[in-house]
């Protein structure tokens, strides 16, 4: 549903899987997501908050709530995420997709394209998602972006 832009059911889902597994912090991806796509950001914040605890902190985590932060206006805290995401990288593998994710909230869109460049060069296979991910969207008019997506192979 969330790729589909379908919020609203993506919401309806989300919340219904976290009723039946609270614990389950990959749900909390999509309905902070979807929240965060109706730019209902403090609700998006409290989910993604949820998601970092009960993942311990996982870096897919730190990024999305880095991103929410960012377009809720506070980009200091979408800093912190970065810093948090860089401290993670010097002990472990952290996607440069994440790195992108909130520089794209911040609206550093140059810097976003090169993590996604780097994402490339890593072979990450969650590229092939770019084509349907809404927070890809203020990349899209960028031509390195469709040159990006056409490296891929996403139309």
């Amino acid at each position: 549903y969330y790729h589909a832009r379908n919020y609203d059911a993506a919401i309806t889902t989300a919340s219904r899987a976290i009723e039946q597994y609270p614990n389950y912090w990959l749900a909390y991806i999509w309905l902070g997501s979807a929240l965060r796509e109706k730019k209902m950001y403090k609700e998006a914040l409290e989910q993604f908050s949820k998601g970092r605890t009960l993942s311990g902190d996982h870096p897919v985590m730190i990024s999305l709530y880095g991103h929410a932060l960012a377009l809720s206006g506070d980009a200091a805290g979408a800093r912190r995420a970065l810093a948090d995401l860089q401290h993670l990288a010097q002990s472990r593998y952290v996607s440069s997709l994440y790195f992108a994710a909130v520089y794209t909230g911040l609206g550093e869109n140059r810097t976003a394209l090169d993590w996604l460049d780097r994402a490339y060069t890593e072979r990450n296979d969650r590229l092939v998602y770019l084509g349907s991910e809404p927070m890809a969207d203020p990349l899209r008019s960028d031509p390195r972006f469709a040159r990006l997506l056409a490296k891929i192979g996403v139309h």
